[in-house]
């Protein structure tokens, strides 16, 4: 992974030195098609991406198979507002990206990286959106929707890099 100087920090959601940074938006909501942003949580000695609801306060991230929310122990991926980094989505493939944004990792120090996911609901009407999630090398990319971890079908998800 390679860290440029302007690209994204994590912070605490209350964190006074945010002030000159905005949030990383990664996808929506279903139905609302309210904005989803990047966020990390901890859960059982992990730091987890996830998706950062700002109406709500709170951090979804899924972990065992289960989406799990954390209302107090989160961070929130933000850019400084003067940065001349660019994000951008790179589409998935077999190996992680050079200039992948790496957001957490496991108890065992395994790196998990932010990507998200198409994620498709049964109408009517139908509807996708994308969700933000993590991708862990030893057991690949996953988002979560209705409490449950859903694994990203391929060339279904991608990461989010900065350059």
């Amino acid at each position: 992974m390679l860290l440029l100087s302007g690209c994204p920090k994590f912070f605490k959601d209350k964190d006074n030195d945010m002030l000159d940074y905005k949030l990383v938006p990664g996808g929506s909501e279903f139905g609302s098609g309210g904005t989803l942003c990047i966020c990390r949580g901890l859960y059982k000695g992990n730091s987890i991406p996830g998706k950062y609801h700002e109406a709500r306060k709170s951090c979804h991230f899924t972990w065992e198979g289960f989406e799990h929310s954390e209302l107090r122990n989160f961070q929130v991926l933000r850019l400084s507002k003067s940065s001349n980094a660019k994000l951008q989505w790179e589409a998935s493939s077999s190996s992680v990206p050079e200039k992948v944004v790496e957001n957490g990792k496991t108890s065992e120090g395994e790196p998990l990286y932010v990507i998200r996911g198409s994620v498709s609901i049964p109408g009517p009407p139908e509807q996708t959106v994308w969700i933000p999630g993590r991708y862990q090398p030893s057991v690949g990319p996953y988002t979560g929707y209705g409490l449950k971890e859903i694994r990203c079908e391929e060339n279904k998800w991608e990461f989010l890099t900065c350059i």
